[in-house]
């Protein structure tokens, strides 16, 4: 009996622990169970997060990009918009803020080749930490990070890290010292919360940079209200006035853009104290550094007034004008210079005059290879032919007897003049000639009737316009319809213009361009018609309009990353 007992009670004690260690492990499985679902929860909930954040990055994108205008927004209208803040999406809601980063341009403190990946920049104050992009010269480039000490970058700092030359389709290239750096982009992100902003289970955050190509045209006029005019175009409708400081009474001729950053005009001369403490007339040249145009000055012996100027480059920019130093040129400063003049009667092609002319426009095709043209002498409308070495009287072809008012090329062997008397020339790289060339809507025949042409301008060859003398109510607007044909647009395409002069006119695409002219008249064109856009200039003759793509006429979309907190 008491050997029963003992193995009753073994067996019992055996069957409490044998339930306790099953309760465990049923308890332990349970607890896995639960921890393992709550954790597969929350992994989806985050999923969720991504995703929806994701979604509202696109639709901030959207609003900021899209094509639909009454849609856009501003990137500095994103932040706070209410329709992009705390919208609810599938399970949890998103708000999108965005950054505009434009800051002040900056510049290479040391010339750079075409393959660096650490690039020094004189200041990095506004630019984006991270995943940012900046335009030199003519070349998008991309970077990773912005190096603060010296160790990282090599030499002084900052500087761009783990840059990615030729970004967005573009070219990469040695830039010299002093070239212009410059940013514009939005910086847009989207954060999600689920299941919501005010009760955050999970939440995550993306962001990605955006650059919209935008249009940045400038217009120079006659002084008015005691200086000469500078006008910016808004992109919409109308001009913006802009008053240079330092620049009085004082009639503006050209301008010419290199980047949304870098530009100059051309004027009159003036009296002023340019460099020293001494009032001397100087030859006027403002450049632009993406805020503000200002006084450059001259050399001594510069103090004629420029009609025109053309650049190849930020180093390299030639100015024309009257016949007391008709040639300038910039090579990066500090001063623009006289150029040399051939004056042995051995000019290229025959006997010229290049001295005692005006020459009223000028364009480079290189640092060695620039036309300019200008007043009539000897019976020829004047060309002239900067070879790199110095500037020579061109006497060649058949020109006619007439004032030439402007020139533009496509090629070293492809260029058109214009000029008084509906004069059309073209080059064809042995000579400049009007023969071949038919111009038809004008008056036609010879004598005073005849229509003077003011501007030419080409987006290829092939596809170019010019502007001149009014005729029936409306600017005269001349389009080349084939193989150096030139025929005067009538009827709708022209019929919206002001019945004003036209005096420039310059193209940014073949649906873009811009034409402004006398009595503070403009236009633009959408590739189909011309329409008059003169709201916001003064009175007074518009003598020249040129621009650039901002940020090199790139759209794009690009360093995509998602932000950790």
């Amino acid at each position: 009996m008491l050997k029963y007992r003992q193995q009753k009670g073994f067996l019992l004690l055996s069957a409490i622990i044998i339930i306790v260690a099953v309760s465990f492990m049923a308890a332990t499985a349970a607890y896995i169970f639960t921890t393992n679902a709550r954790a597969n929860a929350e992994q989806q909930l985050t999923t969720d997060a991504f995703y929806i954040a994701q979604s509202g990055l696109h639709v901030g994108m959207n609003r900021y990009m899209g094509n639909d205008a009454s849609q856009q927004l501003a990137c500095s209208a994103i932040t706070g918009t209410p329709a992009l803040t705390n919208t609810s999406f599938g399970m949890g809601e998103f708000t999108v803020t965005a950054t505009q980063f434009s800051p002040a341009s900056t510049t290479l403190p040391v010339a750079i080749n075409d393959s660096v990946t650490t690039i020094r920049i004189n200041s990095a104050a506004g630019y984006a930490a991270s995943s940012g992009a900046v335009v030199i010269g003519s070349e998008m480039i991309d970077y990773a990070s912005i190096g603060t000490t010296g160790g990282a970058c090599g030499g002084t700092a900052p500087c761009l890290l783990g840059a990615t030359r030729g970004a967005a389709g573009t070219t990469a290239a040695a830039h010299s010292s002093g070239a212009t750096v410059s940013q514009n982009f939005c910086q847009i992100s989207s954060t999600a919360y689920v299941p919501s902003a005010a009760n955050p289970i999970a939440s995550r955050t993306v962001q990605e940079n955006a650059i919209k190509a935008s249009s940045d045209v400038w217009a120079v006029g006659n002084n008015f209200g005691g200086h000469g005019v500078i006008e910016q175009y808004d992109g919409s409708s109308a001009w913006n006035q802009y008053n240079p400081g330092g620049v009085e009474n004082q009639d503006l001729y050209g301008v010419f853009l290199l980047s949304e950053s870098s530009g100059w005009i051309v004027g009159d001369r003036d009296v002023d104290d340019c460099d020293d403490d001494v009032d001397d007339t100087r030859a006027l040249f403002l450049r632009f550094d993406g805020s503000n145009w200002n006084r450059v000055c001259g050399e001594g012996g510069l103090n004629s007034d420029y009609r025109s100027v053309h650049c190849v480059n930020d180093n390299y920019c030639v100015a024309v004008g009257e016949e007391r130093e008709q040639f300038a040129v910039w090579t990066g400063g500090p001063t623009w210079e006289a150029m040399p003049v051939d004056t042995s009667s051995n000019y290229v092609g025959g006997v010229g005059e290049v001295k005692d002319v005006t020459y009223n426009s000028v364009f480079c095709n290189n640092t060695a290879n620039c036309w300019a043209v200008g007043q009539k002498k000897n019976g020829r409308g004047a060309t002239a032919f900067w070879n790199g070495t110095e500037w020579k009287g061109i006497i060649s072809g058949s020109v006619p007897n007439e004032h030439l008012q402007s020139v533009w090329c496509t090629a070293i062997d492809s260029c058109w003049a214009v000029g008084d008397d509906e004069t059309f020339i073209f080059y064809d790289g042995s000579s400049w000639s009007d023969a071949g060339v038919s111009v038809s809507g004008g008056v036609g025949g010879n004598g005073n009737n005849r229509l003077e042409i003011y501007g030419v301008t080409c987006v290829q060859a092939g596809d170019c316009w010019a502007v001149g003398k009014r005729r029936s109510l409306s600017g005269s607007y001349w389009k080349l319809t084939g193989p150096n044909a030139w025929t005067r647009q009538t009827g709708a395409t022209v019929n919206t213009t002001a019945n004003k002069h036209v005096f420039a006119v310059f193209c940014l695409e073949s649906d873009q361009c811009y034409a402004t002219g006398d009595g503070g008249t403009a236009a633009t064109y959408n590739g189909t018609i011309w329409t008059n856009a003169s709201a916001g200039l003064f009175n007074t003759d518009m003598n020249a309009v040129h621009g650039v793509q901002s940020d090199l006429g790139v759209n794009r979309v690009f360093g995509w990353q998602e932000q950790f907190n």
